[in-house]
């Protein structure tokens, strides 16, 4: 059977008019989407990681990942995804790691086989958490080192419904 796939891009950045479609934290580590209720009421589908892009040095140049974190991670909050993960008590709520070049501006997923993940169902809302690990807490912490104003993160996912009848 056919399905539809759809891009679902989730970015911390909006155009002037949209302000009202995500909410960004006071120390801009997280950010939080409105998902469109026509793609919640779609029901189950399976989620692949198409994109990540995430600008990691601010208008100065200073990096806003803690120095010597060599991981990042894309956790997810409010976005139920199928599986196991230990770190979180059980949860899967990382979308992806990606390793980290302080000598380049930004962080990409570089990977040949994207993550992919079922979703039972989408939310109203997805809140992205920009993460590393932290070498010297050994565990992940906020990405949230030297910025006070928003640097990009871009997300997309491909999403395709696997009840084709529940549009």
């Amino acid at each position: 059977m056919c399905s539809d796939k759809i891009q679902l891009r989730l970015s911390n950045i909006t155009l002037s008019g949209n302000a009202d479609l995500v909410r960004v934290s006071a120390d801009k580590s997280e950010y939080t989407v409105r998902i469109p209720s026509d793609l919640v009421a779609r029901g189950k589908c399976k989620i692949t990681v198409s994109n990540i892009l995430i600008q990691i040095k601010n208008a100065s140049s200073a990096s806003i990942v803690p120095a010597g974190s060599h991981t990042a991670l894309i956790m997810v909050d409010g976005l139920q995804l199928l599986g196991y993960n230990n770190e979180a008590g059980g949860n899967v709520n990382v979308l992806a790691e990606m390793g980290i070049d302080s000598n380049k501006n930004d962080i990409s997923l570089n990977t040949c086989t994207p993550p992919i993940f079922t979703c039972p169902v989408l939310p109203p809302e997805i809140t992205i958490r920009k993460m590393v690990y932290d070498p010297s807490l050994v565990q992940p912490t906020a990405m949230n080192a030297f910025t006070t104003t928003v640097v990009p993160c871009v997300i997309t996912l491909q999403l395709e419904f696997m009840d084709e009848n529940n549009k």
